[in-house]
């Protein structure tokens, strides 16, 4: 036991720790036959990692953590980590057949310990307040599969400290790479230490990680891996002269990037930037290409109110308005949902039917009313929307009183007498 509190003394005292409370309570064992245990074995629950926050008194470290944005991973030094010994594994991951070099995980925050990249050879897993390397995994792009055959990993890394490669290395990836939710594998000394300490563990790996067990046996990934390449990072920093360079020398537009499954024409729209989106439509962006649970252009300009003209840049390049989402919300639901009374005119005159159902058997007004969305409800009565149409939830007015949403309640009952 003495010797892993050595190995983990580097990644304790790293200049990013939590200053624990001064009698840090062990944390508890939850039974495989819990019901707040979705995993079939017992789990050390760990989330004493979402009520701390990490700080640091060097501002170039802090600045740093949440700096990978515009980074593509190269300027990652794999330094001595490429003398160490290979470790044989064959760990497979479900993957883009295009994908490209760069990030698979951009952490987004100080409470995120790890940064990880692909370069076209090798995931590259570092240690996101310094950059520092701690394990190098060659591997090959096999159609929609990355397959990764040779690991090397630091000694000091928690990789090794706290579980057994290649498991706690496919738990890294799994669990950051692809926002998977599952119990980090940690060996016997591991459990004991992530017990008695559960701190450590926040230290080793922030707010990622929420559960161990002394076990390994996660289901299959249920998304493939994907990085933010150059062409996507050209359009987040509206660089269209770069934009233009990259897609000239191969680059697709539409592979998605490593967050949401957002590419650079969903990004585009997210912020409004008509130019942009213009350019990447003239490049032979897809207007159509969905995102994570199916969200496409048209219905996130809907939800991020993005300007008329973009919704008509959009339409003339073949985006079908009427695409719904993995819910059955179209945009006119989205309109609903983030009460956007200005898109529902031009929906309803660009093909999306008035009393379409999402796959919960609700119409865009009833979602309006649902959530006390009064201008979003208004603008699609003006338009005909049938406020007497049922539901499984009743009709709209209905919904309205059983959410508590008095304003729509109120509205709804002084329209009663004026059909």
């Amino acid at each position: 036991m003495a010797e892993w509190w050595s190995k983990l003394k580097r990644w304790i005292s790293e200049p990013s720790p939590v200053e624990p409370p001064p009698a840090e309570a062990p944390a508890k064992w939850v039974p495989a036959d819990s019901p707040n245990n979705p995993f079939g074995m017992p789990i050390l629950n760990l989330m004493v990692t979402q009520t701390v926050i990490a700080t640091s008194k060097d501002p170039k470290l802090a600045s740093r953590s949440i700096s990978w944005g515009p980074s593509l991973g190269s300027e990652l030094e794999l330094g001595t980590v490429t003398t160490l010994p290979e470790l044989a594994c064959a760990l497979s991951f479900p993957a883009e057949p295009k994908l490209g070099g760069g990030l698979l995980f951009t952490p987004s925050s100080m409470d995120q310990k790890w940064v990880i990249a692909w370069n076209g050879s090798a995931i590259i897993a570092a240690r996101s307040w310094t950059g520092a390397v701690e394990a190098i995994a060659k591997a090959q792009l096999h159609g929609d599969e990355l397959r990764v055959f040779r690991l090397q990993v630091v000694d000091s890394s928690p990789l090794r400290a706290l579980g057994n490669l290649p498991e706690t290395f496919e738990w890294l990836i799994r669990s950051h790479a692809l926002g998977e939710e599952l119990p980090f594998p940690a060996h016997e000394e591991g459990a004991q230490i992530l017990e008695q300490a559960p701190l450590s563990a926040f230290s080793a790996f922030g707010n990622v990680i929420r559960c161990a067990a002394k076990g390994w046996r996660p289901p299959p990934p249920r998304r493939p891996l994907r990085s933010n390449g150059r062409a996507l990072l050209a359009a987040q920093r509206q660089d269209l002269p770069a934009l233009r360079e990259f897609v000239a020398a191969g680059d697709d537009l539409d592979v998605p990037g490593n967050v949401g499954g957002y590419n650079a024409l969903h990004w585009a729209v997210v912020a409004g930037d008509l130019p942009l989106v213009q350019e990447l439509l003239s490049l032979g962006a897809d207007p159509n290409r969905c995102a994570e649970r199916g969200a496409n252009a048209m219905i996130l300009a809907v939800v991020h109110r993005a300007p008329v003209e973009i919704m008509q840049n959009l339409a003339a390049r073949g985006a079908d308005t009427r695409l719904s989402n993995e819910d059955g919300f179209n945009a006119l639901h989205a309109a609903a949902e983030a009460n956007n009374p200005a898109a529902v005119p031009w929906l309803l005159d660009h093909g999306l039917e008035l009393e379409a159902r999402t796959q919960h058997g609700h119409t865009a007004l009833q979602v309006a009313c649902a959530l006390g969305h009064l201008e979003a409800a208004k603008a699609l009565v003006a338009r005909g929307a049938d406020r007497k149409a049922n539901s499984p939830q009743g009709d709209a007015l209905e919904i309205a009183q059983r959410e508590g949403q008095r304003a729509v309640e109120d509205w709804l009952v002084s329209l009663i007498g004026t059909d």
